[in-house]
């Protein structure tokens, strides 16, 4: 899937309006490429497990290298942004490469790109960002209930994303009359989580979440899982009560000590190391 513009979204009071239109991005990208970690052509049948404990943590064996090679890939995005950021600060002119990328960058993430390069990249900076493992695998587990539901099976949507457009996914089977939404499908469960990262980073409905993960970075601090859900307040008409839901989910199975050594490295101090 590609990023979508908002702006040709309806809105929905429960903010799952998550994806129609195709943003088509021309210009080569000079961002490095993460070696990207081994995952299984093939989600696991995780309705055969018996043991409560036993599925669950094969699912989290199964979703933490898709978590980590989506996060890994807006961490060199990021990387990139933060350079870019230190260059302009010291009166260095950015390359005509930097400055595509940096355009190519604009464009994915739905900024201004008629500012000019420095307010093009604070703002970029806000949205580029990795989240938390610990919510990803909480949101994961939540919305395809441990992987086994209809739309993670054959759609490998496992975070319930909508679509708007005739044939995108597939049909809820309790759909009201009149309603047009899908549940999207995507050629592989990583593109799902990739698209995922890249709706929490971009959708109007869950700025709170970036303005709670950028506050955390201004004072040098780790956001956490369970601080970014309270975020997503617009992912479920649970509003505050999914937020707990979240939260719980977090705590009880341990979800936390997925993020710590992999979210240092989307960090401020990550840009300082590489100018």
């Amino acid at each position: 899937m590609k990023p979508v513009r908002w702006s040709e979204v309806a809105v929905l009071p429960i903010g799952l309006c998550l994806m129609v239109g195709l943003v088509l991005v021309e210009r080569a990208p000079t961002i490095e490429t993460p070696e990207a970690l081994p995952v299984p052509v093939i989600m696991p049948d995780f309705s055969t497990y018996t043991d409560v404990r036993a599925r669950k943590q094969a699912f989290f064996d199964y979703m933490l290298p898709l978590v980590r090679n989506a996060n890994a890939a807006v961490a060199a995005e990021r990387r990139f942004l933060l350079r870019l950021r230190e260059k302009l600060a010291g009166g260095i002119t950015i390359s005509k490469r930097d400055s595509g990328s940096l355009l190519q960058l604009a464009d994915k993430y739905l900024v201004d790109s008629q500012k000019p390069p420095p307010g093009m990249v604070a703002d970029l900076i806000k949205r580029v960002d990795t989240i938390p493992a610990s919510l990803v695998l909480a949101q994961a587990a939540n919305e395809s209930a441990w992987g086994t539901s209809r739309f993670a099976r054959q759609g490998k949507n496992v975070f319930g994303i909508w679509c708007f457009r005739d044939g995108c996914g597939k049909v809820p089977n309790a759909r009201d009359p009149g309603k047009r939404h899908e549940v999207a499908s995507f050629d592989s469960v990583q593109d799902g989580v990739s698209y995922y990262l890249l709706l929490l980073n971009t959708h109007p409905a869950y700025a709170q979440l970036r303005s709670l993960r950028d506050e955390k970075r201004r004072v040098d601090e780790k956001p956490t899982g369970a601080t970014l859900a309270e975020g997503l307040l617009r992912y479920s008409e649970r509003g505050g009560a999914y937020v707990r839901e979240l939260q719980a989910m977090i705590r009880v199975n341990q979800l936390q000590r997925y993020t710590i050594d992999h979210f240092q490295d989307a960090g401020e101090e990550a840009g300082q190391r590489n100018p």
